[in-house]
């Protein structure tokens, strides 16, 4: 899976995309991940997914991924949420330090939420439909929209 997203990424390089957006979609939980990808696509947005914010980080980063959106679950094994968004806010090129992040999660405290917002995310409760995940994206700044 990663190495055709990977190879989707690389041929996409250089090219305009004329509104639709690249969203790096980061989930733990295959129904919930396909779900995403499938509501994304539907709207044009070209989608690298993968499972886990380690594997996102170090394998996507890794390969010059700059992403439109990061759409990411709160809870994962290896990296979660938080601690990618830290990564990503901590990296060196603003193209990357300075994405917009959607965080997903049916269970978020008031500390972690507040960690959220410090890092400068956005939060979308589970479970979502298409409306929900459409209206978030859209509420997003990017550069595109700007």
């Amino acid at each position: 899976m990663f190495r055709q997203n990977l190879s989707l990424w690389q041929n996409l390089k250089g090219t305009s995309m004329k509104s639709k957006f690249v969203v790096l979609l980061v989930d733990d939980d295959d129904a919930v991940r396909l779900l995403a990808q499938r509501i994304l696509r539907a709207e044009g947005h070209v989608v690298v997914e993968t499972y886990n914010g380690e594997h996102a980080f170090e394998q996507v980063v890794a390969n010059s991924l700059r992403p439109d959106i990061v759409v990411t679950d709160l809870d994962m094994p290896h990296l979660d949420g938080i601690a990618l968004m830290q990564r990503i806010r901590d990296h060196t090129d603003p193209l990357l330090k300075n994405v917009p992040i959607l965080v997903t999660s049916g269970d978020i405290t008031q500390e972690r939420q507040e960690k959220i917002a410090e890092l400068g995310g956005h939060i979308l409760k589970k479970p979502f439909g298409r409306e929900d995940l459409l209206e978030a994206v859209r509420k997003l700044p990017t550069p595109k929209q700007e």
